[in-house]
């Protein structure tokens, strides 16, 4: 309908002319020292007394076409992961386009998630969260970390084989 579009899009402006702000709970020190020469953000939620080698950490990637991004608006949106996964969130401010071309983004989360592991973070306590270019990110990330035979984070998928194996061979359909 005519009338939606106005509305809907009056609503998308009305984030940039009042945008939303992080919650005033938001912990934004820093749990680990070394997130692989990446900077980026960490953001808890509810602080407490476990070490993130316990609780975990949610590798936050952003979207913005590879090229763009908004931090105040990332660090909101780690708090909501942090809140979600009651474990901190680290944004990841990865390498952007076109000053810094493929594959330097996917390096950035490949190092961030290798330097968890250094630091004692076990893979099964580490989630990949990202939208949007974010998405793909930590998708390409997740394929490089297969092939390299790196442990993986946690997800509801387990990679049982290399990208790089060859194709199983397919099975015939039942005939009766």
């Amino acid at each position: 309908m005519p009338g939606e579009s106005t509305a809907v899009r009056n609503s998308q402006m009305a984030v940039f002319t009042n945008p939303p702000v992080l919650d005033a709970d938001a912990d934004l020190s820093t749990p680990l020292d070394r997130t692989g020469g990446v900077p980026g953000t960490w953001v808890r939620a509810r602080p407490g007394p476990r070490p993130v080698t316990d609780t975990g950490v949610t590798l936050y990637v952003h979207g913005g076409g590879f090229a763009h991004s908004n931090p105040p608006m990332e660090r909101i949106m780690a708090h909501r992961l942090s809140l979600a996964t009651g474990r901190p969130a680290f944004a990841v401010d990865y390498r952007l386009a076109p000053a810094h071309p493929f594959p330097a983004a996917v390096e950035d989360v490949v190092a961030v998630h290798r330097s968890l592991l250094e630091q004692g973070v076990p893979a099964s306590r580490i989630l990949f969260a990202g939208e949007s270019a974010g998405g793909t990110l930590a998708l390409s990330a997740l394929l490089v970390l297969a092939a390299a035979g790196d442990p993986l984070p946690a997800g509801p998928w387990r990679c049982r084989r290399s990208p790089t194996s060859p194709p199983r061979p397919r099975r015939r359909p039942a005939t009766t």
